[in-house]
C-alpha cells in the first residue's frame, strides 16, 4: 500500500493532528496501529504532526493509519504524551520504548521478559537479545540526523517484531546478512556520508561514548551474531 505524499500528510496534519479532539477521531476513520515507541539521544528532536510541527524532544510514538477506502499509509509521528494518550484513549497497548541506553525501560531482556501471549516469564536468548540490540543501535544512528522520523523500514521491523515477541527465537544467518546489508547502505548512502561518515557502527559506539559519557550505554557484544554470519557467509564483510 503506497504511503501519503507531502500533500496528503499536510492535509492529515491539519485534518486529524491539530488538538486532541481531532486526533482522537483518527481510530474512528482509519485502521491505526502503533508502529514503534522510540527514545532520542539526548539534545536531539524531531518534528511532531501535532499543531506547529513542534519539537519532540525524549521519546516519540510513530502510529500506522490506513486509509482503507483509498489505499494510503501515514505514519504520524507524535510525543510519548501525546502517544500515550491517544494509545489509552483507543485501549491499545504502548510497546517497550527501544532504547540504546542503560538507565532506560526497554524490552531488552536482560534475563527475563514477558511472553506477550502467555504473559509469563521467558529467559529470552542471548542471540535474539543481541539482534534486537543491533537493530535499535542501528535504528538510533540512522535517525541521527533525521528531524521526521518515517517508519522503521524492513528488513528491520519484520525481524524486529518477531524477536521481540518470541523471547526463544533463534536469529537465522540470513536476517543477520540482510541487516547486515541494510546497515553498510546506510553507511554508504547520503545522509551518513555528508554528516559523521561513520564506516561501521563501532564508530557510531564511539561517538556515542564520547558525546554522552553520563549516559551508559548497554553492552553491545555483537559477536554471537558475527559468528553465525561469518559461519555461513565468510567472503562478506561486517560492518557491527
Amino acid at each position: 500500500m503506497p504511503e501519503a505524499n507531502s500533500i496528503q500528510i499536510q492535509q492529515f496534519k491539519i485534518q486529524y493532528c491539530k488538538d486532541r479532539d481531532k486526533r482522537l477521531k483518527i481510530n474512528d476513520n482509519f485502521a491505526v496501529e502503533v508502529e514503534s515507541y522510540e527514545e532520542l539521544l539526548p539534545g536531539n528532536s524531531v518534528r511532531s504532526y501535532a499543531t506547529g510541527n513542534r519539537e519532540i524532544k525524549n521519546g516519540f510514538v510513530v502510529f500506522k493509519v490506513t486509509d482503507t477506502i483509498r489505499d494510503i499509509t501515514y505514519y504520524p509521528v507524535f510525543s510519548e504524551t501525546v502517544g500515550r494518550q491517544l494509545v489509552n484513549a483507543w485501549g491499545m497497548k504502548l510497546p517497550s520504548k527501544m532504547t540504546i541506553f542503560t538507565n532506560s525501560r526497554s524490552s531488552d531482556g536482560n534475563i527475563k521478559c514477558n511472553n506477550r501471549t502467555s504473559g509469563h516469564a521467558v529467559s529470552r536468548k542471548e542471540e535474539n537479545q543481541r539482534m534486537l540490540q543491533l537493530i535499535r543501535l542501528a535504528r538510533s544512528m540512522m535517525i541521527l540526523h533525521v528531524y521526521e522520523p518515517g517508519p522503521m523500514r524492513e528488513p528491520f521491523k519484520g525481524i524486529y517484531d518477531k524477536l521481540e515477541t518470541h523471547p526463544r527465537y533463534d536469529v537465522f544467518a540470513p536476517d543477520i546478512r540482510c541487516v547486515n546489508t541494510a546497515i553498510t547502505n546506510f553507511l554508504k548512502g547520503p545522509t551518513n556520508k555528508a554528516n559523521d561518515n561513520f564506516t561501521n557502527l563501532g564508530e557510531y559506539i564511539t561517538y556515542l561514548q564520547r558525546e554522552y559519557p553520563h549516559k551508559p550505554l548497554k553492552n553491545f557484544d555483537f559477536g554471537v551474531l558475527r559468528n553465525k554470519m561469518n559461519g555461513h557467509y565468510p567472503n562478506e564483510k561486517i560492518v557491527f
